[in-house]
């Protein structure tokens, strides 16, 4: 298995779609989270944080 197939993986159907479309290197569902938890943390209040957080834990398995 080389890197793109490991990459498309963990990656969401989004990220595989636009590898195949756009030739766009796809993200890793653990990176998604990560760039969502920064947005979280300057948008929403510790309880909306709290939620998003679980989601996005569950959204990386």
């Amino acid at each position: 298995m080389n890197e793109a197939e490991t990459r498309a993986e963990h990656s969401d159907l989004f990220d595989v779609l636009a590898n195949v479309a756009f030739a766009l290197a796809p993200h890793t569902r653990a990176e998604r989270a990560a760039m969502a938890k920064t947005q979280v943390q300057q948008q929403f209040t510790n309880k909306q944080q709290a939620i998003v957080e679980f989601v996005l834990a569950h959204y990386v398995k």
